[in-house]
């Protein structure tokens, strides 16, 4: 079994779930994710005023988490936080297509 003892390589430093050694090493010179971070709290403010609460709880849920925390890692460690942020935004659009296939029954 081989194991990945070196950080990935630059094309894909910037998805990488950035976890112990590596995060040193994808992070460096990272600007924040801005409009990744601002994307997810659009997806999110919509999800709520179309219903999530009531449709799709758990995705709304995971998209406030994972927003959250990449909030608080936006500076920290911006890669971990645009990952989030991409989950967040991810999670969101879950919720929304929820939400929109309940009230078409």
């Amino acid at each position: 079994m081989r194991v990945l003892t070196t950080a990935p390589t630059a094309s894909v430093a910037g998805y990488w779930p950035t976890v112990g050694p590596l995060a040193s090493h994808t992070s460096r010179g990272a600007q924040p994710p801005v409009a990744a971070l601002a994307s997810a709290s659009t997806l999110i403010r919509q999800a709520e005023r179309e219903g999530a609460a009531q449709f799709a709880r758990a995705e709304l849920e995971q998209a406030r988490g994972k927003s959250q925390s990449a909030n608080e890692l936006a500076e920290i460690d911006p890669c971990q936080a645009r990952w989030l942020a991409e989950e967040a935004n991810l999670d969101a659009q879950a919720a929304l297509s929820r939400v929109r296939a309940a009230r078409l029954r």
